[in-house]
């Protein structure tokens, strides 16, 4: 009886594993192990959007597309003059963020787009799960990330003042005025 490997297309998880096992494996090949990965932890964010645009650009796009379109996200119409007009759509990316008992989530969706009547240019749609949004050009979404950048630092700030005591209260301390 001969069996027949299956494989599988990994998941981005398990990709994701792989790849941090083998910069840990590298990163402990170096003279300085630890400051070698605080090095990529510094690096990766930099360095990760910029190798993924490139890849996903050199994809090969459907004629009359963009390479980073969804295989059948686009939507075309014929407006009423004969005119064939094209949504461009990527795919969306949803972040979920739940509170302490997880009753209840707020999700910020991300989708890159461009509609070739509406817009000389792709757009982000950055918008929650209500619908409501805004469409970000270049330097609005440029402005867009260093304002969450700012707000991810704050709240870095914000989770170490969680872990700090809370002052003694004066009454409870048996101090008296």
């Amino acid at each position: 009886m001969s069996s027949i490997a299956q494989t599988s297309t990994p998941t981005s998880e398990q990709v994701f594993a792989g790849i941090a096992a083998t910069l840990v494996v590298e990163a402990g090949k170096m003279p300085d192990p630890q400051a070698t990965l605080a090095k990529i932890v510094e690096v990766l964010p930099v360095i990760v959007p910029e190798v993924l645009a490139r890849a996903i650009g050199e994809r090969e796009a459907e004629p009359g597309h963009y390479p980073w379109c969804a295989p059948g996200e686009c939507i075309s119409a014929v407006d009423d003059e004969g005119v064939t007009c094209v949504e461009h759509n990527a795919r969306s990316y949803t972040t979920t963020i739940s509170d302490n008992d997880g009753q209840r989530e707020l999700r910020l969706i991300a989708q890159l787009g461009h509609d070739d009547v509406y817009s000389e240019a792709p757009t982000v749609n950055l918008y929650d799960e209500a619908g409501a949004g805004v469409f970000l050009g270049a330097p609005d979404l440029d402005q867009t990330i260093v304002q969450l950048d700012g707000l991810v630092s704050l709240l870095r700030v914000l989770r170490k003042q969680m872990d700090m005591p809370k002052a003694a209260d004066d009454q409870a301390a048996g101090v008296t005025a």
